[in-house]
């Protein structure tokens, strides 16, 4: 199973993180913006309309324990 962090972030090539949250609302609450507007930007990066953005979502995969 999977669940993304939702970050503001620098807006030049390095991209350093800013604010990281759970949640896109936790993350809104956090630096006063509105959910659509982060939810609108990452959008349009992950579709390629944008090619840099203060918000990102980084997808986060969850380790299985595995019985040895």
């Amino acid at each position: 199973m999977s669940r993304y962090l939702w970050m503001k972030v620098t807006f030049d090539e390095y991209q350093f993180p800013i604010e990281i949250a759970d949640s896109v609302h936790e993350l809104a609450r956090l630096t006063g913006a509105k959910v659509q507007n982060i939810r609108c930007c990452v959008s349009k990066l992950e579709h390629g309309k944008s090619k840099r953005s203060h918000w990102v979502r980084v997808r986060m995969e969850e380790e299985e324990d595995e019985d040895y």
